[in-house]
């Protein structure tokens, strides 16, 4: 048992972004809707890493499209949230870093599912992370990355910060946000690693080239999405 924090207590900042939060979710069913459809996956075991606090309506059907589905959450309080909210879903429930993935009994995945968990990462941890997916599936199986992209040549962070607690901020990160929501890569890592008494959402937004570079000898295909998401798929060589 791996335990982890999520920083956005349940999802309250993700949740006030409205209008974008609406797009993205039409973004991910069409993407799971044109994955179902496809019939040249196998379609014995999926992994969900970074499952979150419940199966939303559209996962469900691509879910029991396979044999066996292991959902991964680290944070304690979300993945209890999740047990109880598998809506008629059998999957086994585990408690895992993303940087610390396995199956049960070393099985190797066909599907491997991270949604928009990689852009939340301390870059530091990214090589494992990768890594780790990686190592999970199989000869010809697939990963599928959720995340926010970088209509820029290069990466950049942003934070979000939730107004109720504003007052726990410190004051040097304050005088950084009046700059705008964008900080350094040091500020981004130091806020996932340190103690925090405020909630927040700090964002890596990847440039394509990046996410490339980490899957060289895959074969890999990109779908942008609305609000600076895109869905990110590489096949196992």
């Amino acid at each position: 048992m791996t335990q982890s924090t999520y920083s956005d207590t349940n999802d309250k900042l993700m949740l006030s972004t409205g209008n974008a939060l609406v797009e993205w979710a039409k973004f991910d069913a069409y993407i799971l809707n044109k994955i179902n459809q496809d019939k040249s996956i196998k379609r014995e075991t999926i992994l969900n890493a970074g499952a979150g606090r419940t199966v939303t309506d559209f996962e469900i059907p691509f879910f029991k499209s396979f044999e066996e589905c292991f959902l991964v959450e680290p944070d304690d309080h979300r993945r209890k949230q999740l047990a109880n909210n598998l809506c008629g879903l059998t999957a086994q429930v585990l408690s895992e870093r993303i940087e610390q993935l396995s199956v049960n009994n070393n099985k190797s995945a066909d599907f491997v599912l991270c949604k928009y968990v990689l852009q939340h990462v301390d870059t530091r941890k990214l090589d494992e992370c990768f890594s780790s997916l990686k190592s999970i599936v199989r000869p010809g199986g697939r990963i599928g990355v959720f995340t926010a992209f970088s209509s820029e040549p290069n990466d950049f962070y942003q934070l979000l910060i939730d107004d109720d607690t504003q007052s726990a901020v410190p004051e040097t990160r304050r005088e950084v946000m009046k700059k705008g929501p964008r900080i350094s890569e040091e500020m981004f890592n130091s806020l996932l690693s340190g103690e925090n008494n405020f909630s927040f959402i700090a964002t890596h937004y990847f440039s394509v080239n990046f996410l490339r570079e980490k899957f060289q000898g895959w074969l890999i295909s990109i779908v942008f999405g609305p609000y600076d998401v895109a869905y990110f798929e590489a096949i196992a060589p």
